[in-house]
């Protein structure tokens, strides 16, 4: 028989009885060391993934089963997903439309890669902004705008800001010193402020010494103040909105406390007596705008409309500033002078004499009497 030995291809070699009874004993494939012993080679199939058969004469079959199988008999190139047992379908990336943008999607020329795709706004910082977004969270439009919506600082009497939230508000001040002023002297202008303020005196009083009123002595110093009260049924306590005592002498007087609780508030919302006392208060909470977004002036003001900053003042009437004396003028609805010059002395009309009151007397001797608007009201004989 033909057959491969150590000696190489070629070589003759006979089967022995042995060699032939083995091998029809056997199950595989038999094999004849050198030696000149027979050996049994058993095939082992494994589990999933392959198949091992027999051939005709001396030769097995191996084939590709189930996943192994499924994936040779795919045809295409890409990603591929496994969409049941021993099934597999090719897949490939896509985006939304207008969404997403996908590039190399089946993996062929290299990883996936994703990215948003470019809405119409314009990358960059934008301030007091207009935006529209989409139903997706992006913005779609975006413009700048002007800070012109709203009051950010106040001038004029009152001052405030400039800044945005919550500010500061201050009375501007007048010419006025602070401090204390006894039997003052003072000015008020036309928004009740006092524009000048001095120390006065008090004449003397026409009533000094001791009064008694209902049983009650009162004594009166010089300057008219009183001095000292005894006796009597004077008071000893105090209630109501100020309360004192019970007691004599001296005893501290004390504001009747409203339902308000002591404290801070922000945004305050309140209510105010008609004696100015604040019965209620709440702290609100800060609104993202306010109400006001234009400050206009009416007659006799000027700058405004004001819907940002600015100052707002008297306007000038056509009077010139100065000392005008027997003085002709004219005053506007709103209490301004608007025309305004001096006068000149002489004769009186209608008979009525220059404004002298009393008598007047001539070398000493009494001619004629005259009242408080210089009219001529008797001759003295």
């Amino acid at each position: 028989m033909l057959g491969r030995t150590s000696s190489g291809i070629g070589d003759v070699e006979l089967l022995t009885p042995t060699h032939i009874a083995h091998a029809i004993a056997a199950t595989g494939v038999v094999s004849k060391p050198g030696d000149g012993a027979t050996t049994t080679i058993t095939e082992t199939q494994p589990a999933a993934g392959l198949t091992i058969s027999p051939s005709t004469g001396m030769s097995f079959t191996f084939a590709l089963a189930n996943d192994l199988a499924a994936l040779e008999a795919m045809s295409g190139t890409g990603l591929v997903a496994r969409t049941a047992s021993e099934t597999y379908a090719q897949r490939t990336i896509t985006g939304t439309a207008a969404d997403i943008s996908v590039s190399n999607g089946d993996g062929v020329a290299g990883n996936p890669t994703l990215d948003l795709i470019n809405t119409a706004v314009t990358p960059g910082a934008y301030t007091f902004a207009s935006i529209t977004v989409d139903a997706k969270g992006r913005l779609t439009a975006a413009a700048s705008g002007a800070d012109t919506a709203y009051i950010n600082q106040l001038t004029g009497d009152v001052t405030a800001g400039p800044g945005t939230g919550s500010q500061v508000a201050t009375l501007a001040s007048t010419a006025v010193v602070a401090g204390a002023y006894d039997h003052a002297t003072i000015t008020v202008d036309a928004k009740g402020r006092l524009t000048a303020a001095a120390n006065g005196s008090v004449a003397t009083s026409s009533v000094v010494g001791t009064v008694k009123v209902d049983g009650t002595t009162i004594t009166v110093d010089g300057t008219g103040k009183i001095a000292a009260v005894a006796g009597g049924g004077g008071l000893n306590q105090l209630t109501g909105d100020v309360t004192a005592g019970p007691g004599t002498g001296s005893q501290a007087a004390t504001l009747a406390n409203t339902a308000v609780t002591p404290g801070a508030y922000t945004n305050t919302n309140l209510t105010v007596d008609a004696k100015g006392r604040i019965t209620a208060a709440a702290s609100g909470t800060a609104g993202s705008s306010g109400t006001v977004t234009n400050v206009a002036t009416g007659t006799g003001l000027s700058g405004g409309p004001i819907t940002t900053t600015g100052t707002i003042s008297l306007a000038n009437t056509a009077v010139t500033p100065g000392a005008y004396t027997l003085t002709s003028l004219t005053v506007d609805a709103q209490g301004r002078l608007t025309a305004a010059s001096s006068g000149t002395s002489g004769t009186a009309p209608n008979g009525m004499l220059p404004l002298v009151t009393g008598d007047i007397t001539p070398g000493g001797q009494p001619f004629f009497i005259t009242d408080g608007i210089g009219q001529c009201i008797g001759v003295p004989l």
